[in-house]
């Protein structure tokens, strides 16, 4: 990978209002690989969000950690085997969100890695989604 890079995210929830899609991207941003894990840097413009969304996206085969600041800011974690409790800050107010990881892979080639993500999200230990997440990272 280089250090230039366009990221992109296709996500697909099904909860109890039915199936959404949502793509986001492609976002220009940095990589790197240290200690054992690639980094992408990046920020989104995100809908209804008046100023731009810093994003970090730290990951190996075993972990990914999305980190978000700005308008809207949380930090989580997809593990296989571990659930992780997230406090979303957004213009709405604070949400927590338990996210359960299902599944998890990285597919990492010289010019671009896919991450595949299967996880539920509940709040309110009510509502939950059910959410397949596709990462594509290209060099730039």
């Amino acid at each position: 990978m280089t250090k230039n890079i366009f990221i992109s995210m296709k996500s697909t929830q099904n909860s109890m209002d039915g199936e959404v899609i949502q793509h986001a991207g492609p976002f220009k941003g940095q990589y790197y690989f240290k200690d054992g894990f690639h980094y992408c840097l990046y920020e989104e413009l995100m809908e209804g969000v008046e100023h731009p969304v810093k994003s970090r996206l730290k990951f190996n085969d075993e972990k990914v950690f999305l980190h978000k600041s700005g308008d809207i800011a949380f930090d989580t974690v997809f593990e296989v085997g571990t659930d992780y409790i997230s406090n979303y800050n957004t213009m709405f107010g604070p949400i927590c969100i338990k996210t359960i990881t299902k599944q998890l892979s990285v597919n990492d080639t010289s010019d671009m890695i896919n991450i595949s993500l299967h996880y539920d999200s509940v709040m309110a230990d009510n509502y939950s989604t059910d959410t397949n997440m596709q990462i594509c990272i290209k060099n730039a």
